[in-house]
C-alpha cells in the first residue's frame, strides 16, 4: 500500500503533459475507474424569467389635435387592426374653424398670386414701379406662409394628406372626422367612450403596432458572463436571439438584463412572462463527471488514459452544474479519464504530508 501512495504522490507532483506509467494491477488496487469524455457543442442555461416587449415607437397612443367629441368608435380593445382601418370619428367645432380658416387663407393666397401675375406683366411693360411689384410680391408670400401654417395646424390635429386635398377640391368645411390606424397592429387599450368630451391630445386608444418583439430577460451573473449577442434563447416552442447583455448589475439580486430578438412572433403575447432557456454554442469542449477533475494549487487537473498509464493535463472548467463540468483541454470525444481515484490519491499525498 506504501507503494500505491508513493505512486499517487508522484502522479500529483507531475506537470500538465507528463505521462505517468500506471499497470493494470495498480489501477485495481487504487480503485481507479474511467470515463470516456463527450463533446460539448453547447451549453444549456436556465429556466429563467422572460418578458415578451416591443419597441417603445410600436407603441402608439392615438388623439386628436383638438377639443372634440367621441362620435363613433368602430373597434373593440384587443381587436387585430389593419393599417389604414377606421377606428373612430369624432366631431369638432374647433376643427370647423380651423378649415375655414384655412380655406379663407387658400382664397386669399390664390386672388394675390393672381395680382402677383398681373403686377409682373405690367412692370416688364414699364407701367408700374418696382415699389408696387415688391409689396404683390410680399402680399403673396406672406399669404402662402400663412396657409402653409393653418396646414400644418390641420395636419397635426389629425387631416390625413388625402383629406387635405379633399378639402383644397370641395371648399367644403367638415365638422366630423374619421381616425385611421397609423399601422397594422393590436388594439391595446380604449380610454374614452362615445358622446365623451376629449380636449386637445387627450389619448383615445392605444396600439400595439406590428414590428419587432423582445424578451427582457433576467440572468444571473454565472451565466451573464459567458453569453454574448447572437446565443440562442428557446421558449414554449419559439426562439430569440439575444442583441445585448447589459453591464449594469441590480445590487439587491445581483442580476443583470439581457435582451433577444424573438425570431417568429405569432402567437407571442406582449407582457406575458415565459420560462425561458438561453443556449450557448460552444466549441473544442467536454462534458466531464465532477470525480474526473481535481484541484492542485487552485490549478484544475484531469488524467487522460494512455496506453501505459495516465497523462496529466491542465484543464479550463467553463461551466458547472450538479454532476458535471463542461470544460477546455487538450482532448477530443471518445478520450477516458480516470473518474474514481483523483481525490483519493490527493488525499493520499495530503497525509503523506502532514
Amino acid at each position: 500500500m506504501k507503494k500505491l501512495i508513493s505512486l499517487a504522490l508522484f502522479v500529483l507532483g507531475l506537470q500538465a503533459g507528463q505521462n505517468i506509467a500506471v499497470t493494470q494491477e495498480q489501477q485495481k488496487s487504487l480503485g481507479l475507474k474511467t470515463s470516456q469524455v463527450v463533446s460539448a457543442k453547447s451549453l444549456s442555461f436556465g429556466p429563467f424569467n422572460g418578458r415578451v416587449s416591443l419597441d417603445k415607437k410600436d407603441l402608439i397612443s392615438l388623439g386628436f389635435g383638438l377639443d372634440a367629441i367621441v362620435e363613433e368608435i368602430y373597434v373593440r380593445q384587443y381587436q387585430r387592426v389593419e393599417e389604414g382601418e377606421k377606428l373612430l370619428s369624432v366631431s369638432s367645432y374647433a376643427l370647423l374653424d380651423l378649415q375655414n380658416d384655412y380655406l379663407s387663407v387658400l382664397l386669399e393666397e390664390e386672388n394675390l398670386a393672381e395680382i402677383l401675375a398681373r403686377d409682373t406683366k405690367l412692370f416688364s411693360k414699364g407701367l408700374i414701379s418696382q415699389k408696387r411689384l415688391s409689396k404683390a410680391r410680399k402680399e403673396s408670400s406672406e399669404s402662402s406662409l400663412k396657409r402653409q401654417h393653418l396646414k400644418n395646424k390641420l395636419l397635426l390635429a389629425g387631416f390625413t394628406p388625402v383629406a387635405l386635398k379633399s378639402l383644397e377640391k370641395e371648399r367644403i368645411s367638415k365638422r366630423r372626422l374619421d381616425i385611421f390606424s397609423p399601422k397594422a397592429g393590436v388594439i391595446n387599450a380604449i380610454e374614452s367612450n362615445v358622446g365623451a368630451f376629449v380636449q386637445a391630445q387627450q389619448p383615445l386608444l392605444s396600439l400595439y403596432a406590428d414590428g419587432k418583439r423582445y424578451l427582457e430577460i433576467v440572468l444571473p451573473l454565472r451565466a451573464a458572463a459567458l453569453l454574448k449577442a447572437g446565443d440562442l434563447c428557446t421558449f414554449e416552442g419559439h426562439s430569440a436571439s439575444i442583441t445585448y447583455v447589459s453591464n449594469l448589475v441590480d445590487p439587491s439580486s445581483q442580476s443583470l438584463q439581457a435582451r433577444a430578438l424573438i425570431e417568429e412572433t405569432d402567437e407571442v403575447l406582449i407582457n406575458t412572462v415565459y420560462e425561458v432557456r438561453v443556449v450557448k454554442k460552444i466549441e473544442k469542449a467536454f462534458v466531464i463527471t465532477k470525480s474526473s477533475l481535481v484541484f492542485h494549487e487552485n490549478s484544475p487537473r484531469i488524467f487522460k488514459k494512455t496506453a501505459h498509464g495516465f497523462e496529466g493535463l491542465s484543464a479550463e472548467i467553463i461551466f458547472e452544474d450538479a454532476n458535471s463540468y463542461t470544460i477546455k483541454a487538450d482532448l477530443k470525444e471518445g478520450d477516458a479519464l480516470a473518474s474514481s481515484a483523483t481525490s483519493a490519491l490527493l488525499g493520499a499525498m495530503e497525509g503523506e504530508n502532514e
